[in-house]
């Protein structure tokens, strides 16, 4: 989080972006646009790909050895990748599970990451709600 690099399991989602047995792993680093100089430029990103390296290396042991397929980009990208009709999202709660669940596997408004952020708005909600309800019977 402090360094602004995460790595998403875009085969988690998706199983058909993949050939039985691979996973398709992304990093993602959200860049600086403002140096005085290409140099200064080159630079920094040199660095953030040493620091997502680093990520690979501490999360997926022996990436390097198994990649099919390395790209890497130093330019802004968007894209848009969907969760396929098949699968079956969890619910946010399961009755008697002293626990909650958000991410992009859950149920929620949009598509992966919108689903991530709408699961846990919606449990933070009904913690809030139930904290509330709680105090009120006092």
């Amino acid at each position: 989080m402090d360094n602004k690099i995460f790595i998403s399991d875009v085969s988690a989602t998706d199983h058909t972006l993949v050939p039985e047995g691979g996973q398709l792993l992304q990093g993602i680093a959200y860049l600086s646009d403002r140096f005085d100089s290409d140099e200064q430029r080159k630079t920094y990103l040199d660095e953030k790909n040493m620091q997502m390296e680093a990520l690979f290396d501490k999360h997926y042991p022996g990436w390097r050895e198994v990649t099919a397929v390395k790209r890497v980009s130093k330019k802004a990208m968007v894209s848009s990748v969907k969760n396929i009709s098949t699968n079956k999202l969890l619910p946010t709660r399961i009755e008697n599970v002293s626990f909650f669940f958000c991410g992009d596997g859950c149920k929620g408004k949009g598509e992966l990451a919108e689903l991530a952020f709408s699961s846990a708005r919606s449990i933070a909600l009904s913690i809030v709600q139930e904290v509330h309800q709680a105090l009120q019977s006092l």
